[in-house]
């Protein structure tokens, strides 16, 4: 049946009542749609890093600890020197992840940990951790 069809036989009161309960039936659906429909809110994390030997010299190992505060995060965590990806490294149970690296070059690294969130956390990054690296001094006659 071709309801605006029917409408337009209607006398014009009893048109303008059915036309009002179709609206009035309308945002009751979309109440109902917006009460039913799940809302869940992703918990905000904080991402803290740490570095195992600040400063460092070219070639040692030093090995990078993000921690994220959440409700149980899990994941991984992606670590950055500036744009560049150092690497990425899984959330433990205690919501830590560590990567080691020993491929820096001499100079100052702006290190960054990227926690790119889950199901109930959302994503975070670490402030920058400047990690210098010293280059290897060679003495010789000694």
């Amino acid at each position: 049946m071709n309801t605006s069809l029917a409408l337009r036989t209607l006398p014009g009161q009893a048109r303008a009542w059915a036309a009002s309960l179709a609206l009035k039936l309308l945002l009751i659906g979309l109440s109902l749609a917006a009460l039913l429909a799940p809302s869940h809110a992703a918990t905000v994390t904080s991402t803290a890093l740490a570095s195992s030997l600040n400063p460092s010299t070219a070639g040692a190992g030093v090995t990078f600890t993000a921690s994220v505060t959440g409700t149980s995060p899990t994941g991984s965590v992606t670590f950055k020197d500036g744009t560049a990806i150092l690497g990425t490294a899984a959330l433990a149970a205690g919501g830590q992840a560590s990567l080691s690296s020993a491929s820096l070059g001499a100079g100052l690294h702006s290190i960054t940990a990227v926690y790119e969130g889950d199901a109930n956390n959302a994503a975070s990054t670490s402030a920058e951790l400047g990690q210098m690296v010293n280059k290897v001094v060679w003495h010789y006659g000694y």
